[in-house]
């Protein structure tokens, strides 16, 4: 089915188009969640989580661009698969929580800096680098899947992810960030 009559139908509310997005990308989106709770999550967790990510798809139609489906789709799983894993990480009661030595608070604060530093490195990527990186490391997608998605060849897969980490890391150096080989 052409992805942009399907996102036409979406936003109009035809039920039988959101069906059919489901038959589509369940699958898919079961991936993403899996590979993001790096398997962390039980088979019912999964399809709970992918049900939410088809309702949320539901409640905000108005959101979806004519340029794809998938990408959206697939952020709607990122997110909430760590939403998920965050709540069921939070329901430890506090009594239950062990600091231990490794725990550092100085550490904390110099990871969430360094988030925000990859994250603003990230959007000055060329949009093709930005993607493979994307898919790569926060889909945890293998080599061939993202060929077969970004219609390139495996091996130049391999050879732009290798460009897109240089030029993050010139990126990165660039804007001050002091990184260790």
């Amino acid at each position: 089915m052409d992805e942009k009559e399907l996102i036409h139908n979406l936003k109009k509310k035809d039920e039988k188009y959101l069906i059919k997005t489901i038959e589509q990308y369940s699958a898919y989106v079961c991936t993403i969640i899996r590979n993001v709770a790096n398997n962390f999550i039980s088979e019912c967790d999964v399809e709970e989580i992918a049900s939410e990510v088809f309702i949320k798809l539901w409640k905000n139609t108005k959101k979806l661009r004519k340029d794809g489906i998938k990408a959206y789709i697939s952020a709607i799983a990122r997110n909430l698969t760590i939403d998920y894993l965050r709540r069921k990480h939070r329901e430890v009661p506090f009594e239950e929580i062990e600091l231990t030595d490794s725990f550092n608070i100085e550490d904390e604060a110099v990871n969430h800096i360094e988030e925000e530093m990859l994250k603003t490195a990230l959007n000055d990527l060329k949009p093709k680098h930005k993607e493979l990186l994307l898919r790569f490391y926060f889909l945890y997608q293998s080599i061939s899947q993202i060929s077969k998605e970004m219609n390139i060849s495996i091996s130049s897969c391999k050879t732009e992810l290798h460009r897109a980490k240089k030029e993050l890391k010139s990126i990165l150096v660039r804007k001050g960030y002091d990184y260790e080989k």
